[in-house]
């Protein structure tokens, strides 16, 4: 069971239309390890939490909990008659990243903790020439890697600008590859790869 603070539930008792403002829904979708995409259901920007959510009418189906507790997938449908989402689908981002979905008040807007938040990773995408339809659901162990760390020939295991990656300029994204690594980033003394390892094993 969601909790709720005292000030959200003074205002889900609240008749619609005598003071308070209306419920809005916030999702927040990372593109990558280091760009986060926030959309407001609502008509204009909103800001919260020190952050601005670009006014987006998105569709959502709310997650929820089946017989035993768990929370089951949620998906959100994002406009994309400007093909922005599908983009960041051809470039490989979005899938297997974190998502988020929160539910808050215009009127309580100033507090951090008036929030409820449903959290999951991106685990199917599908597009049309009006929305991508993204499902979020738990990440699923079965996919982890054991052991965690992988040996990979062309794609960098660090995330950018961790300690490990190293990298301090002024790029602001990366895409993994060998290539940038060496001349965009000028940083492929800690590229996180192994471009010797062989395609096949002998």
């Amino acid at each position: 069971m969601r909790t709720l603070t005292s000030a959200m539930i003074a205002q889900k008792n609240t008749m619609a239309g005598t003071i308070s403002g209306p419920w809005v829904w916030l999702c927040e979708l990372w593109r990558n390890d280091s760009n986060v995409i926030r959309y407001a259901r609502s008509q204009k920007n909103v800001t919260f939490n020190s952050l601005t959510w670009t006014a987006n009418n998105f569709r959502v189906e709310p997650p929820a909990s089946d017989q035993r507790g768990s929370t089951k997938t949620f998906s959100l449908a994002i406009q994309n008659v400007d093909q922005t989402m599908v983009t960041y689908l051809e470039a490989g981002e979005l899938l297997n990243q974190a998502g988020a979905l929160h539910l808050v008040h215009n009127d309580l807007l100033s507090a951090a903790t008036n929030v409820i938040t449903w959290r999951g990773v991106i685990i199917s995408a599908q597009a049309t020439n009006d929305y991508v339809t993204l499902t979020l659901g738990a990440y699923d162990v079965r996919a982890a890697s054991v052991p965690a760390e992988t040996y990979n020939a062309t794609r960098c295991r660090w995330r950018f600008k961790s300690e490990e990656c190293g990298y301090a300029g002024g790029q602001t994204t990366c895409d993994k590859r060998y290539t940038t690594c060496d001349t965009t980033m000028s940083n492929l003394s800690r590229f996180g790869a192994f471009p010797t390892l062989p395609w096949e094993r002998p």
